[in-house]
């Protein structure tokens, strides 16, 4: 008994070993299992960070503006470029904003928006909507909108990305407008309208686009700008049209001075755009040229009007103590002299009280007349009261004095016996210079001038 216990006892020994043996493999096993484990989760959110700096690259680099509302229409998220595109600073700024109340410019357009998804079964594309800037002007975009969903399935809110497609409306407008005018009036406006095909030739012409060339409509047809105006206006011409052909963007109201052929000068207001055909590609142009020509002239009046003497022709006193400021800085930088000569017409209150403020006028003319046949192209003649006279010489010091002086009184000789008047007219003169080395200003080198002037006209009193 006792062995047979004892064997038993040796075999159940065995079985537990063997058992024992068995657990330590499998708990090795696991081991193994676990630090393959440990090793790919590891790999896993090394890659989940990876893809989520991705994301966030992209998300706020996306070439327009990525979204997310709640139910309410409040921003949950929104990138830089929505940011910036709306004129605020940071995303933070907009979380919480409402696409309603605060970035929708037209309220309506929120639940025009909700009504297409549900239509379209919760997504939408290149949908319209005005947004609203922080500074309320508005941008045109188009979004492609859909519903994201919650963990049980229910609507949670709207997504989506705009487009800023502000720029691209404008120029649409423009081209509607421009096209609708062209074919509704094209042959009773005064205007050059013309159309041209992909090889920038004229393909139509208005009746009013040869009328101050002496040509005819016809004369236009499948020639190009060489054709019809100088090489250098053709070149312009040309050139603009290729442009808006190739960048399908229209140019608005460009100013242009054309020279044609027989070598009359036109000023000119320039509009082209894109011609398309009816599957909306580019194949040519179409322009709109205005005659400005007697715009510019009244414009030119004006400037005249704004620099120079109405009666005398010579610079008014702000323009011509303009232009002595110039040639002073001018001097300063070259280093040179400027010689001034202030001119008092010596009587010149006794022909106006004796023979009228009309011979007054006439006087102060043929004066102004002689100071331009005596002065160079670069001196400056400037009338700075009734008849007292600023004349300004570049480049000239005291040493010329003498000799303008001379010249100034031959002439005015020579004007006397050609007046044959019952007076004499005469003049008293006092000069001073700008010297660079020891400048003085404007007031100063005038008041010196004129103190001189006085004194001369003092001596011809007594």
């Amino acid at each position: 008994m006792k062995e047979k216990y004892k064997e038993k006892t040796k075999k159940q020994l065995i079985n537990e070993l063997i058992k024992l043996n068995q657990r330590i493999n499998k708990l090795e096993t696991q081991k193994f299992e676990y630090k393959k484990t440990s090793t790919t989760l590891r790999e896993s959110e090394k890659k989940i960070k990876q893809f989520e700096e991705k994301y966030r690259s992209l998300f706020e680099n996306i070439p327009g503006v990525f979204y997310r509302a709640d139910r309410e229409g409040n921003i949950i998220i929104i990138n830089y470029p929505g940011a910036k595109l709306l004129g605020y600073n940071s995303s933070k700024e907009l979380i919480g904003k409402n696409l309603t109340k605060d970035l929708f410019y037209i309220p309506d357009d929120r639940k025009k928006l909700l009504e297409e998804l549900k239509k379209s079964k919760g997504i939408v594309k290149d949908y319209e909507v005005t947004l609203k800037r922080i500074d309320g002007t508005p941008v045109i975009v188009s979004t492609s909108s859909r519903y994201y969903y919650d963990k049980e399935g229910n609507i949670a809110g709207v997504e989506g990305i705009f487009v800023d497609i502000t720029e691209r409306k404008e120029a649409e407008k423009a081209i509607v407008y421009e096209q609708n005018l062209l074919h509704a009036l094209m042959d009773n406006i005064p205007d050059f309208i013309y159309f041209k095909d992909e090889k920038n030739r004229f393909v139509r012409v208005n009746k009013a686009s040869g009328e101050d060339r002496g040509i005819t409509p016809e004369d236009f047809i499948e020639k190009t700008d060489f054709d019809i105006f100088t090489e250098e206006a053709a070149k312009k011409c040309f050139a603009d049209d290729d442009r808006v052909m190739k960048t399908g963007k229209p140019l608005i109201n460009k100013i242009e001075k054309i020279t044609y052929l027989n070598g009359m000068e036109r000023w000119f207001s320039v509009t082209k755009v894109p011609r398309y055909d009816e599957k909306g590609k580019i194949i040519g142009t179409i322009g709109i040229t205005r005659n400005i020509t007697e715009r510019k002239k009244m414009e030119e009046d004006l400037q005249k009007l704004a620099h120079f003497d109405n009666l005398t022709g010579s610079c008014n006193r702000g323009y011509g103590l303009e232009l002595l400021d110039r040639y002073i800085k001018l001097a300063q930088r070259n280093k040179t002299t400027i010689l001034l000569a202030y001119i008092d017409i010596d009587n010149f209150k006794i022909i106006n009280d004796t023979y009228g403020h009309k011979e007054g006028d006439e006087i102060l003319k043929e004066v102004a007349k002689l100071f331009k046949i005596t002065l160079r192209e670069i001196d400056i003649i400037c009338r700075v009261g009734g008849d007292e006279f600023l004349l300004i010489f570049p480049e000239s010091s005291l040493n010329d004095a003498l000799l303008i002086r001379e010249r100034l009184d031959k002439n005015l000789e020579k004007l006397n016996k050609t007046l044959d008047k019952p007076y004499k007219i005469g003049f008293s003169i006092g000069i001073s210079c700008y010297d660079p080395d020891h400048p003085q200003s404007i007031d100063g080198l005038i008041g010196i001038a004129d103190e001189r002037m006085y004194e001369e006209k003092k001596k011809k009193s007594k």
